[in-house]
């Protein structure tokens, strides 16, 4: 099954995201969107600071985090790949079951 999410859409989510919010996309659509040659992490981590986030790259998930300080990319397992802030934000309006909403950490 393809997914329906398209960089439109991740863009609307990822400007409407709140502060100290995630949004998780699966690696398979992030390939399909991105690519998975080597300039596909720094298009990635490029596309996320320009919605003031930036991204983590899990095994099985990219997900985008907004957060006030610096937005560069921090691969998973590095110091830094996971914080924890408090919960900040409630799920975008637009949520559906197609469109899963942010979640807060």
């Amino acid at each position: 099954m393809t997914s329906a999410w398209t960089l439109p859409l991740i863009r609307i989510e990822l400007d409407n995201l709140p502060l100290g919010c995630d949004f998780a996309l699966a690696a398979d659509d992030g390939a399909r969107l991105f690519g998975t040659n080597d300039a596909a992490s720094r298009l990635v981590s490029v596309f996320a600071a320009s919605h003031g986030c930036r991204v983590v790259f899990k095994s099985n998930e990219l997900v985008f985090q907004k957060r006030l300080q610096s937005v560069e990319a921090v691969p998973a397992g590095e110091a830094g790949a996971v914080e924890c802030f408090p919960p900040l934000c409630a799920p975008p309006e637009y949520a559906s079951d197609d469109y899963p909403a942010a979640s807060c950490h």
